[in-house]
Order: structure tokens, then sequence, then C-alpha cells
């Protein structure tokens, strides 16, 4: 199934290649986080769920395909209800 995430970052030049570059994988891409200046999300992230190996696979996937990765991260949010998750977020220097 492909993600929709696309419409949201047409106007993402970096983004929407790293996300065809990634689809083109089999990577499905759940969301994503566009990055802002300042100490908060400074690098743009793709979220996608998967089994605790997956995320290091879709890295691996990512640093062969030579895309500029900062980090991979599993995530749990927290609310008043507990937690929910996990899922993964891996992010990248924009070129």
């Amino acid at each position: 199934m492909k993600s929709n995430v696309l419409r949201y970052v047409k106007d993402d030049l970096f983004l929407t290649a790293v996300i065809k570059r990634l689809q083109k994988k089999g990577v499905e891409i759940i969301d994503f986080l566009p990055g802002r200046t300042g100490p908060l999300l400074e690098y743009p992230a793709l979220i996608f769920n998967g089994e605790s190996y997956y995320g290091e696979e879709v890295a691996r996937i990512a640093i062969e395909m030579e895309l500029p990765v900062h980090d991979l991260r599993r995530v749990w949010d927290a609310d008043l209800d507990g937690l929910s998750g996990p899922r993964w977020e891996i992010s990248f220097v924009r070129a």
C-alpha cells in the first residue's frame, strides 16, 4: 500500500526525493516531521512502522543509497492514557 505522505510534502523537494527513493525500495512512510530551526526537530524525519529489526534495515538502505542520514530513533508517545507505539523515525541532514 502506497502512503499518501507525498501529497503533504510536495513543496519540499528534499523530502519528496528521499521519500520516493525509499518507497522504491519498499519502505512505507506513514508520516513526516519537516524539521525546523531551533533545538527541537532540527532535522527532517520520516516516520514508519515495523518490528525491532526493521529500523536498522531502513537505515542500512538509506545509507547504501547515500542519503544523508542523521539518526534513527524508536519512539513511544506518552499521554494521560499511557504509552502508544512504538514507531520508527529516521532523520536526515538537508543537503
